[in-house]
């Protein structure tokens, strides 16, 4: 598996069902309560708690995975009532040798934030070039109304081709993956990253993704499932992504809100 992490692939693991799950404690079937303080940045339906869409907004990350760290930016170049454009901008990575910038578009319904297609990034990590075609979305990217305790899932299709013909998997035909997802947040947390200190939400995501060879019918699809944290400030974004067995870090090294 290449080293995309949990950051790259929040943006791609889309989300349904937004509506965040009665906080502990609470009569079932009475709605959570809404969160004391409201700190949601943007406008009109891209107004988010936790995803400041605002031209301007940046974090740097910084990327950790064994020996190895890859800094980039993540930036919002545009935004207004309806949608925003997100822009990721790699240093120069030693394996492959150059910069590379990859650009990601969003719509935004009611405070529900969801992404127009799959964002593949492999190729900054040295990975074979992938035409990549999503066929299905259902969901979102991130819920309104996100609190301690909201579940929401996720699910997408995505056909993969190799854009190189010498690569082995060409002679095998397109590559179909079908991934679900199911986000919880699990708590309330406190963390250090080098861009400060924060108060968080912590999200748990757990996908299964099936994939299946569509020129070799008869083997057998494979079945993989992987856990990753992600923590999430108020006003802020997301200041820090692990995996779950913890070999990949990201965390936010800068912070700039408009």
């Amino acid at each position: 598996m290449l080293p995309v992490t949990a950051a790259l692939v929040t943006l791609v693991l889309l989300g349904a069902g937004c509506k965040p799950a009665p906080t502990p404690g609470e009569p079932a079937g009475q709605e959570a309560a809404e969160p004391a303080v409201k700190q949601t940045i943007g406008t009109g339906d891209c107004r988010h708690d936790y995803y400041p869409l605002m031209p301007g907004y940046s974090v740097s990350y910084r990327q950790t995975y064994g020996e190895r760290q890859v800094n980039y930016v993540m930036t919002i170049t545009e935004a207004d009532d309806k949608r925003a454009k997100m822009e990721f901008k790699f240093d120069q990575i030693a394996e492959v040798g150059k910069e590379f910038t990859f650009t990601q578009e969003l719509s935004c319904s009611g405070g529900n934030l969801m992404p127009d297609g799959y964002l593949d990034m492999s190729e900054a990590f040295g990975g074979p070039k992938v035409r990549i075609e999503t066929e299905e979305i259902e969901g979102v990217l991130m819920p309104e109304g996100l609190q301690n305790g909201s579940v929401w899932t996720s699910s997408y299709v995505m056909k993969m081709t190799p854009a190189d013909s010498s690569h082995p998997m060409a002679a095998y035909g397109a590559m179909k993956s079908d991934v679900s997802v199911v986000n919880t947040v699990v708590g309330e947390e406190t963390i250090t990253v080098p861009a400060g200190t924060f108060d968080t939400l912590k999200v748990e995501s757990v996908s299964t993704t099936t994939t299946e060879m569509t020129g070799l019918p008869n083997m057998p699809p494979s079945e993989t499932t992987m856990t990753e944290y992600e923590w999430w400030a108020r006003g802020v974004g997301m200041v820090k992504s692990e995996s779950g067995d913890g070999s990949s870090v990201i965390e936010a090294i800068d912070v700039d809100v408009p």
